[in-house]
């Protein structure tokens, strides 16, 4: 069966949920949150450049400003004007991008494990630099090799020790790796920028979700709370970085509750 490269859960008409997935993720990772979200919301999760059923993207199509441009041609052709938006880590720094080009565009967001970036450009030379070796591993690299590499990094300790971690890595084996390598190139953190300011003049409604054993993003979220009144900060427990994988009723109900 060919898997679709935008995902849809509930019915139109209801109110409009933008889902963006992670690095190496797809549209369908939101499924088990969006079941749940089904009978009262329409959910658009979609195969971000170079993820999923969405390949064969070039060169300048996987930029932050490209990739947001066709997020918001997709909305626009599904006639949605305005939507609540949530993006987890990679697709929470993309919303974060949408949500300060086009607020119009949103009712309320929700950044699960993101943050607005690097804000010196010593730090973001820097990541620029790892981003670029990662890109070089994922095309010499066995794939099935890179992922088991990518997934020992203590920020995926609660995601790996998951039971439906293997039927997780198996979906992310169906990437490509080259289209992988070249989404982390143009769309990495060390691409893209400092949004920090931004972030600081947002004027929408914000939810920060973070797992209690992600210190990083734990940290990050309370300093971003600290820039921007609107913005509320929970700690998910018995989560990591990957908080709707690995707790979905819990998000599921943050959702349906608005924090």
């Amino acid at each position: 069966m060919h898997e679709p490269d935008v995902w849809t859960f509930g019915e139109r008409g209801q109110p409009a949920i933008l889902m963006l997935h992670g690095f190496m993720g797809h549209g369908g990772d939101w499924e088990p949150v969006a079941k749940l979200l089904g009978e009262r919301f329409f959910v658009i999760a979609p195969d971000l450049a170079g993820h999923g059923a969405n390949l064969q993207c070039e060169r300048g199509e996987m930029t932050m400003g490209a990739v947001a441009h066709a997020v918001i041609t997709l909305l626009e052709q599904i006639e949605i004007s305005k939507c609540t938006g949530v993006g987890y880590s990679m697709g929470g720094r993309l919303l974060l991008y949408l949500a300060t080009h086009y607020p119009e565009r949103f009712d309320w967001i929700v950044l699960e494990s993101a943050s607005p970036g690097l804000a010196t450009q010593a730090e973001q030379m820097q990541r620029k630099q790892w981003d670029l070796l990662t890109a070089e591993r994922l095309r010499k690299m066995r794939f099935e090799d890179f992922l088991r590499q990518w997934y020992e990094m203590p920020l995926f300790d609660t995601f790996r020790a998951h039971a439906n971690y293997d039927e997780a890595f198996a979906r992310r084996l169906k990437n490509d790796p080259k289209q992988l390598a070249l989404s982390m190139e143009e769309m990495g953190t060390g691409s893209m920028g400092s949004l920090w300011e931004e972030w600081a003049r947002l004027e929408l409604d914000s939810l920060l979700i973070v797992g209690e054993h992600d210190a990083k993003y734990r940290n990050v979220a309370h300093e971003m709370a600290k820039l921007n009144k609107k913005a509320n900060v929970v700690v998910v427990a018995e989560a990591g970085h990957n908080v709707h994988f690995e707790q979905p009723e819990q998000f599921a109900t943050l959702l349906k509750n608005r924090g």
